[in-house]
């Protein structure tokens, strides 16, 4: 039975169809998202839900700007399943956080900081809790 397997990549584009793991020439590429990959995959299935589906995540950081869910619908079927799965040999890290940028030295209180502005967070109506370094 004939398989698909589609690719994700950081340095991907969206607008590529996700089925090579490096761009060659013109939409001959990975997906930048897993979203997106989520998208062709259930268009796949809807389409032939006969055939196996992998989707290889290759090295790097995902920023999710919402929450990825996987529903019964994204499963594929006993003997055609769906698989998301690190590339061989990757190990990608996939976050709700976002990075925070143009750090500044400073001082708060008399005392050396590190300061950056993080009024978008207030208005993507964002709260935060934990800062990792």
């Amino acid at each position: 039975m004939e398989s698909l397997i589609l690719h994700v990549s950081p340095a991907g584009s969206d607008k590529w169809n996700g089925k090579s793991s490096q761009h060659t020439k013109g939409d001959d590429g990975p997906f930048a998202t897993i979203e997106k990959a989520q998208s062709v995959v259930r268009d796949s299935l809807a389409e032939d839900g006969g055939k196996p589906i992998t989707v290889q995540i290759a090295d790097g950081q995902y920023f999710l700007n919402k929450t990825l869910t996987f529903t019964a619908d994204d499963a594929g079927s006993e003997d055609a399943p769906v698989v998301y799965a690190a590339a061989p040999g990757a190990a990608p890290m996939i976050s709700g956080g976002r990075p925070i940028t143009q750090w500044t030295e400073g001082q708060v209180n008399g005392k050396p900081c590190w300061i950056a502005d993080v009024s978008d967070i207030s208005e993507d109506k964002r709260i935060f809790t934990q800062l990792f370094v």
